[in-house]
This record gives structure tokens, sequence and C-alpha cells, in this order.
């Protein structure tokens, strides 16, 4: 985390942010470890995402003029894995157009690798059919949504990776954004 932020904060273009990351993280990793990451940076101004993975799980985008997901998923090999050569040849960066109502969701592994008592996986399939059933609810309940669903999934097995879910989704025609809460 710290490697990404000390050299998101020298250039805007993710790749070559990752690139310099592996630099440094080749050299430290045991063998046989790696870190994947989604890297994006979101414009407010002109509604668009700029992305970059790093072996890191598709991004569900979710289009509300068609109400379909869609798995975006720039090239990328996983940090740490390739001392350079691969890595800089692998990692893309791509742009996505945000239109009015879209939602865009980021997950880990951990998510959609939930098991069961039965040893059963929540599974991707799953997930994003969430996804596309809760997409216009405001991001705060979507995410309370989704927890539940992982969580009755689960039951009483144990948790056996990490759980991450980062979301947003755009303002559609008639929407605004409710007014912040004023603390006293």
């Amino acid at each position: 985390r710290a490697l990404l932020k000390s050299e998101g904060i020298r250039s805007l273009s993710r790749a070559e942010t990752l690139i310099r990351v592996n630099r440094v993280l080749h050299k430290d990793i045991k063998v046989g470890m790696f870190v994947t990451i989604f890297y994006m940076i979101l414009s407010v101004k002109d509604s668009t995402l700029m992305l970059t993975s790093a072996g890191h799980n598709p991004m569900v985008l979710w289009r509300k003029a068609t109400n379909t997901c869609h798995l975006v998923n720039p090239n990328g090999l996983a940090l740490g894995i390739d001392k350079g050569p691969l890595f800089e040849k692998i990692v893309k960066e791509q742009k996505i157009q945000l239109y009015p109502g879209d939602r865009f969701v980021l997950y880990t592994d951990g998510v959609i690798e939930t098991m069961n008592a039965e040893k059963e996986l929540l599974g991707q399939n799953r997930f994003y059919i969430r996804t596309k059933q809760w997409a216009e609810l405001p991001s705060e309940e979507f995410m309370s949504q989704m927890v539940k669903e992982i969580e009755t999934h689960q039951g009483q097995a144990p948790q056996h990776d990490d759980i991450t879910i980062v979301t947003g989704r755009t303002f559609a025609p008639g929407e605004a954004p409710q007014e912040p809460i004023a603390e006293e």
C-alpha cells in the first residue's frame, strides 16, 4: 500500500505506477507470493474510470441503459511474479465512460470464494446476479445487501479469505445527491 501511494503521486499513468511498484516488490517478495491490484482513477468531472489491473478480479460494470453487467479486465500480471519485462509487456490501461445510473463494483476473490458449511462457493454467477438485482440502490444499501448475502451464504462456516468490496454509482436523471448530515 505504501509503495502504491508513494509511486502513485509521481505519475497519472496507472501502468507506469504499477511497473514501478512491481520492480520494488519483486526484489522483496518471497518466491511463490504475489499481490493483485485493480488500480482505478475516477474522474468525476467527465464521468470516466481509468483502469489498470495487476492480475486482479475483473470489475463488474452495470449499465443502467441496458440493465446488463459487463466484466472489465484490463490485461495485467500479478505484482511480484515477474522481475519486469513480462509484467511491463502485459500491463494495459483502459478508460471507461460512465453514463447516468451506471454502477461499478470491485471485489477481492474472498467474496466469490466465500464457502458455506457444505463447502459450496458463493460463486461469480451469484455475485453478478445480485449486483444486477441491487444495482439501482444507493451504494450504502447495495453494500448492506451484498454483505447480508455473503453472511447468509457463509452461515456458521469460518471465513477463510479477506473480503473487500468497493462500489460506486453515477446519478441517474432526476436523482440528486442526498444532503450531508450536519453534526452539531
